[in-house]
């Protein structure tokens, strides 16, 4: 019998699912009924965000050429901690802007423009993360390759 990381995880399906379906049962109707961003912005923001999404992914397939997987696992971790820094920042917003925080003139103005920003950029940098994990995994299947 082995006791190793993979040996715990090797049979996730009869303990993880489970556990995650009972511990998101009670918080099933607020996580479906929330919303990210207000009606207000909503149907610009989300028109933009598959525009956004691509034309991040293609900007950066140009920097990713000639790159191996070590080169490719770096700039996953970065565009994870962007996308990270990116969900804290809308978040903040988010949770502030107009509760607990009221801008008046410009300054709401520059706050209303980073929040929807955060929230494409956030989309975006998903995207980018995504894609950047896929790309590792189709190169990985054949080693020593990289990105053409």
């Amino acid at each position: 019998m082995s006791f190793g990381l993979g040996a715990l995880f090797q049979k996730w399906r009869d303990f993880a699912l489970p556990a995650i379906s009972t511990i998101l049962l009670p918080w099933q109707d607020f996580l479906t009924g929330l919303t990210l961003l207000p009606a207000y912005y909503q149907p610009y923001a989300n028109v933009s965000i598959p525009f956004l999404s691509i034309i991040a992914c293609v900007i950066l397939n140009s920097f990713y050429t000639g790159l191996n997987v070590r080169g490719l696992l770096w700039r996953l971790g970065v565009a994870l901690l962007v996308l990270i820094g990116l969900v804290i920042i809308f978040a903040l917003f988010r949770a502030n802007l107009g509760q607990s925080w009221h801008p008046e003139g410009a300054m709401m103005l520059g706050a209303r423009t980073v929040f929807v920003l955060s929230y494409l950029f956030a989309w975006a940098g998903l995207a980018v993360v995504l894609y950047t994990a896929a790309i590792i995994i189709k190169i990985r299947k054949t080693p020593g390759q990289t990105v053409q």
